[in-house]
């Protein structure tokens, strides 16, 4: 009888157990689902279930790690500072979570508290690169250009792949009005990276100042083609176009990207913004582009749309 009751007792514990399940598969089953979430760029249900993980498990620090960057991708800032204290307080070791705060601080010009943030990952890795380009933005925010170059142009040396340094220093030039060595590390960069996006933006966009319209429709037309499966490229040659007066191959880009993509609400947008830019009515007001108008949007706000553009 005793033996019986011992057996009936171990198999109630099983099924209790069982039914709850290993804490940490849970716990884990939540953060997948939860990283799944970000990936797809839900970032509600993606926060709900890191908030998951945290009830199975409150003292994972990458849990609240993970909700920091949903809470982020959300825009909020406060949320995303309390979830990585919260993630530093429960494991001071964890690197990513003192660079990701060090982002919050710049973003809100704090940059003593972001310095204090690569400072104490610096400590541990001498050599982390987010680290060093995140005292870089802090001596930026406090106008310690010389501290913030030298950072810069040391990495370049001793890691001559990485391509934010040569587009930092050539930013920080541009804002010296030094067009000239911006240029030089713009050019450098793109004989090591010719696909780089901002790098051929940013020397187009210096190109176009300097009138040089030529050279910059050979960079913004290299993307181009580079890209063909991309739209972006498209859209920045269309874009370039307009700019410098040639509005006719401007919008047969456009016309072409919409004809490829024709539920693109973006694509759609810029060129209806084409035409009222340009006084062409007639063409946005077609019944084929208010169709398209009405396919997106509600009718209040097509009208809205409407009267916004002319």
């Amino acid at each position: 009888m005793r033996l019986k009751k011992w057996i009936l007792l171990i198999c109630c514990l099983l099924v209790i157990f069982g039914c709850g399940g290993n804490p940490v598969e849970k716990r884990n089953k939540f953060i997948s689902r939860g990283k799944n979430f970000l990936e797809k760029g839900d970032y509600t249900r993606a926060a709900v279930e890191f908030k998951n993980a945290i009830q199975v498990d409150p003292r994972f620090a990458l849990s609240y790690y993970y909700l920091s960057l949903a809470y982020l991708k959300q825009g909020n800032l406060q949320g995303a500072y309390s979830a990585l204290s919260q993630a530093i307080e429960l494991d001071p070791e964890l690197t990513k979570a003192h660079l990701l705060r060090g982002q919050i601080f710049i973003l809100a010009k704090k940059p003593d508290e972001a310095l204090k943030e690569a400072e104490t990952v610096l400590k541990k890795e001498p050599k982390n690169t987010d680290a060093l380009l995140l005292k870089v933005n802090a001596f930026i925010l406090k106008r310690d250009i010389k501290s913030a170059k030298k950072i810069l142009k040391d990495l370049q040396k001793e890691n001559p792949s990485l391509s934010t340094p040569y587009l930092m220093l050539a930013q920080i030039y541009l804002k010296e009005n030094n067009p000239k060595l911006a240029k030089k590390y713009l050019k450098e960069l793109l004989k090591k990276y010719p696909d780089n996006e901002r790098a051929i933006l940013l020397l187009g966009s210096i190109l176009e100042k300097e009138k040089k319209f030529k050279e910059a429709e050979k960079l913004y037309v290299s993307l181009a083609t580079r890209n063909p499966q991309k739209k972006e490229p498209q859209i920045f040659l269309a874009q370039f176009y307009e700019r410098s007066g040639d509005s006719k191959k401007a919008e047969e880009i456009l016309k072409k990207l919409l004809s490829e993509y024709p539920k693109d609400e973006k694509i759609y947008l810029l060129l209806a913004g084409f035409y009222g830019r340009h006084n062409q009515k007639e063409k946005f007001l077609s019944k084929a582009f208010i169709r398209i108008l009405f396919y997106f949007r509600k009718r209040d706000q097509s009208i809205c749309f409407i009267r916004k553009i002319y």
